[in-house]
């Protein structure tokens, strides 16, 4: 995987190849990627006006390759949660596998 600004087309991040990335979401300034077939989401924050992405969190999902038939990850989506209806950058996650249907919400307060 390599990100690269849209603007002046600067190399954001470093590539990525032996990490088997292989799904990318935003969502407000962050991206997401899916890393080692299932294994992980590595999180990034991207600030106005920085020339890198900075990395923010690694999450296990303890998912293989061989478990999942089908993945599906969305980013750009927005919800009004809680009694003061606080808004929320969503990305959704759907994860078909002989199990079923799984639906994983990673969601960052946009306040």
């Amino acid at each position: 995987m390599r990100v690269f600004d849209e603007a002046t087309g600067m190399l954001m991040l470093a590539p990525m190849e032996d990490m088997e990335c292989d799904t990318l979401a935003h969502s407000g300034y962050h991206l997401v990627t899916r890393c080692g077939g299932g294994e992980a989401l590595i999180i990034f924050r991207n600030e106005e006006g920085c020339e890198e992405l900075e990395e923010v969190d690694m999450i296990e999902l303890g998912e293989t390759a061989e478990d999942v038939i089908d993945f599906r990850m969305r980013g750009g989506l927005k919800a009004n949660l809680g009694p003061e209806k606080k808004e929320f950058d969503v990305i959704l996650m759907a994860t078909h596998s002989e199990a079923g249907l799984g639906l994983k919400l990673l969601t960052n307060s946009t306040h």
